[in-house]
This record gives C-alpha cells, sequence and structure tokens, in this order.
C-alpha cells in the first residue's frame, strides 16, 4: 500500500488542479471599438481585466468605420449611442459629454477666437478622416438652430491622440468630445472655444447582439465595467436605430 501512496497524492492533485482550471473563466473576448473609446474606455482597463481573469484573451480592433460587429466575429462593440441599430443591445460606459472646438492659447493669441460656428471657415482645422473615407462632421446646435460646418485646415489624421497633439503644438482647431481632451484643459493647454454651440452631450456604449447568448468573457467584462472605481451609470437597453450593427 506504501507503493501506490504517491499515485493516489499525484491523482488528487491533478483533480485539484483539473477543478480549479474548470471552474477559472477561459475563452477570448474579442471587442471592435472607435478611436476616443479605445483611449478612454479599454486602455485603462486592459492590463486590471486580465489580472483578475488570468484565462481569458481580450483582442481589441480599433475601428472608426460602420462595420458590422457580427459579421466581423466580434463579441461586442463600443460606439457612439447614435451609430448603434435597434437590433443592440447597449450598455452606457462612459458618462455624457459634449462634442466641443479646441485650440492652443498660441493659436488663438496668433488667429484669434471664433465667436460662431461660420467663423470656422476663416481658421485652420485639424479634420479627422473616418475608415469610410469621409471626415468626422462638425456640428453645432443651440436654441433650435443646427449648423454642419465644412472646415478646411493642412492637416488630417486618424487618431485622437494625434488631433490633440497637433492642438496642443498650435496647429490650429479641433472638434472632439470634452471629456477626452479634459487634463489638458484643465491645464490651459487648451482652450474650449463655441461652447453655447455644443450639441446635446452623448456617451459611448458597449453593445452586443441581441437575443444571443452573452459569452462568458463578455458578462465578466461588462461586469467589471460597472464596478470600476468611477462607475459609469449602466442601463441594459436597446437604441434608436443607426448605420452600424
Amino acid at each position: 500500500m506504501v507503493q501506490v501512496r504517491p499515485a493516489i497524492d499525484e491523482l488528487r492533485s491533478a483533480t485539484r488542479s483539473f477543478q480549479a482550471m474548470r471552474d477559472k473563466p477561459l475563452g477570448t473576448l474579442r471587442l471592435s471599438v472607435s478611436n476616443v473609446p479605445a483611449t478612454m474606455v479599454v486602455a485603462p482597463v486592459m492590463a486590471p481585466f486580465l489580472d483578475q481573469h488570468p484565462g481569458i484573451t481580450l483582442e481589441i480592433t480599433v475601428d472608426d468605420s460602420l462595420s458590422d460587429i457580427l459579421s466581423g466575429r466580434f463579441d461586442a462593440g463600443i460606439r457612439h449611442g447614435w451609430r448603434i441599430g435597434l437590433e443592440m443591445t447597449a450598455v452606457e460606459v462612459t458618462r455624457k459629454s459634449r462634442m466641443t472646438v479646441l485650440a492652443s492659447p498660441d493659436y488663438l493669441a496668433r488667429c484669434g477666437q471664433p465667436r460662431v460656428p461660420q467663423d470656422l471657415e476663416k481658421h485652420s482645422c485639424v479634420r479627422f478622416r473616418m475608415a469610410d473615407g469621409t471626415f468626422f462632421r462638425w456640428l453645432f446646435e443651440k436654441t433650435g438652430m443646427k449648423l454642419e460646418i465644412a472646415v478646411n485646415g493642412p492637416l488630417i489624421v486618424n487618431t485622437a491622440d494625434l488631433m490633440v497633439r497637433a492642438a496642443l503644438d498650435g496647429v490650429g482647431l479641433i472638434y472632439l468630445t470634452e471629456d477626452y481632451a479634459e487634463s489638458q484643459v484643465k491645464a490651459g493647454r487648451l482652450v474650449p472655444l463655441l461652447e453655447d454651440w455644443s450639441p446635446a452631450p452623448s456617451s459611448y456604449y458597449l453593445y452586443h447582439a441581441q437575443n444571443k447568448h452573452v459569452p462568458v468573457p463578455l458578462r465578466l467584462f461588462l461586469d467589471f465595467l460597472k464596478n470600476r472605481d468611477a462607475p459609469v451609470e449602466a442601463e441594459a437597453r436597446p437604441l434608436p436605430d443607426g448605420a452600424v450593427r
């Protein structure tokens, strides 16, 4: 009996290891995320989420196109609420924030400050090229009046970080969600402009297909976002129809 004891101990150890592996969540979570929430929402939580769930692989594709997460075989996407279709369930993952025009004090000292949206046509503006080749629209709203201004300038980019860097360096004006550049505004390096013309605040949402089993990695990621130190209001609900699925 003494001779078989080591074998029994090894069997028990293997059983415990198997049980531990069975209880540990495994799998891959594939997310399609637009540019701004990739930095604001996903980047800060990658390390702590993976540390908490070592059996999960997180795959992130940054994509500003109106892509279909289902055909792309993504588990979920993160985009503005107005870009999500009715067939999706969405959970708010950022607080509401306005789109605003920003510039550096140096640029304003050299070129002056726009007072109304139409003044932007006389200014150097940094444009954001979307994945489908179009430019992100500069939209404004005040007392029921809505405007879209066709801006121009010497620089075209496709990342929000480059937009902010260009504004800090005095290249021109940028149009961006105010939360993204909050630290630069607080430090006085960027100045918000035309604030009374900002459109209604909007949020970014994590969305996935309705009436479909939610995979464990996605459920854990949703729970992780809801339980962050600075939680956002989370409400699972379908949103108005949009171009994205």
